[in-house]
């Protein structure tokens, strides 16, 4: 039908998942180890692995690791996002704030590097916070200015 799905689950649904080609799929690396039956800690084990997804039709394979950042892999993109410390009140709803930044920068035609650089801003808020939600725009500003976002070394793609 065309449409754009991205998917952030884990287990068999994840495995299922794949299998439907989404646009955009973001799991993180226990998860993505789980259904690939194999490590993914390293940066050269996530290229490796989102090669073989983007080989299979998904466009965007992006990899949260919590504190340790985001990995996202598209054509002609291999990008890190490295999170401001913050102080962690919860974790819940960290991953799908994550999902939410990347999908609102890439259907609204970010440039890569703002669509990470925010997308990671706004998973670090949710860490800091019960609940969902930019209660705070000018806090979000701040976690935006201390996202590090830098390209991953091209051969590790392939």
């Amino acid at each position: 039908m065309g449409l754009k799905v991205a998917l952030d689950t884990s287990g068999a649904a994840l495995r299922a998942g794949l299998a439907t080609q989404p646009w955009l799929v973001k799991p993180n690396t226990d998860e993505l180890a789980e259904v690939t039956g194999g490590a993914v800690e390293t940066l050269e084990q996530q290229a490796q692995v989102a090669a073989r997804l983007r080989a299979q039709g998904i466009a965007n394979v992006v990899i949260s690791q919590g504190a340790q950042g985001v990995n996202w892999f598209a054509e002609g993109i291999a990008l890190q996002g490295l999170p401001p410390t913050v102080d962690v009140a919860s974790t819940v709803g960290a991953g799908d704030s994550l999902l939410a930044g990347m999908v609102h920068g890439l259907l609204s035609s970010a440039e890569p590097d703002s669509t990470l650089r925010t997308a990671t801003a706004i998973a670090a808020m949710a860490a800091t916070q019960i609940g969902f939600g930019i209660p705070d725009p000018e806090a979000l500003a701040r976690l935006q200015s201390g996202v590090c976002v830098r390209p991953l070394p091209q051969q590790q793609e392939a």
